[in-house]
């Protein structure tokens, strides 16, 4: 089997909001096919979507207990997941949309390159 340590994959909110993509992704990093990675932001961002979207569905019910615990659980499951990004802005990143260039900044923190 391919060592944890080998692979890492910057999971961006747009596949941690499904519940399925995200179910089968880190489910398949629970079996050491790779290692997840995300930042604060990324976190808060799917986080975030998520809530709204249930608040939207289901009016006047509370769902930040349910989706704090969800969110619990991935950190509990990944505690290296949650990569600190403290990169300043890189004219190298001007190609990339503004509203992407974190996610590419995580990848960096996590030194999610290949070897």
């Amino acid at each position: 089997m391919v060592p944890f340590d080998r692979y890492s994959a910057v999971l961006d909110a747009c596949v941690m909001f499904p519940m399925i993509v995200r179910d089968v992704l880190l489910t398949l990093a629970s079996h050491e096919f790779y290692s997840p990675k995300w930042s604060p932001r990324i976190r808060d961002e799917w986080t975030r979507n998520l809530l709204s979207r249930l608040e939207q569905r289901t009016p006047g019910r509370a769902f930040a207990e349910h989706v704090a615990r969800i969110a619990g659980a991935t950190d509990r499951a990944f505690p290296d997941a949650c990569v600190a990004v403290d990169l300043a802005e890189d004219a190298r990143l001007a190609p990339v949309d503004a509203k992407d260039r974190h996610v590419v900044m995580t990848a960096v923190a996590a030194q999610c390159m290949p070897s």
